[in-house]
C-alpha cells in the first residue's frame, strides 16, 4: 500500500530537510503570487518544494486547504517518494 501524502512529506522533512519550504503567511495565487516565487526560486537554480499554509481562495478569503507546489521537482524527491535512497549512486 502507498504512503499518504502526510506521511511522504514527514518523511521529506526528515531526510531531506532543505527540500521542503513552509510558507506561514497568507499568499494569493489568483494574483499570481505562489507563480512569482516559484518563477523567483527557478531563475536562482533553486527547485523546493513549496507548501503554502494559508493560501487565499478566488474570493480573498482563507482557503481550507493548504497548497504544494513542486513537489517532484527533483530526483531526490521522486526517489524518496518511491521507496527508493534520495542519495544518488553511481553504478
Amino acid at each position: 500500500m502507498g504512503k499518504s501524502l502526510h506521511a511522504f512529506l514527514q518523511q521529506l522533512e526528515d531526510q531531506l530537510q532543505h527540500d521542503l519550504v513552509r510558507v506561514k503567511r497568507a499568499v494569493a495565487p489568483a494574483q499570481f503570487e505562489v507563480t512569482a516565487l516559484l518563477q523567483h526560486l527557478e531563475n536562482m537554480k533553486k527547485f523546493p518544494a513549496l507548501l503554502f499554509e494559508k493560501p487565499l481562495n478566488l474570493k480573498g478569503g482563507p482557503s481550507h486547504f493548504p497548497l504544494l507546489s513542486n513537489l517532484f521537482a527533483t530526483r531526490q524527491r521522486c526517489a524518496l517518494s518511491l521507496g527508493m535512497s534520495p542519495v544518488r549512486t553511481e553504478g
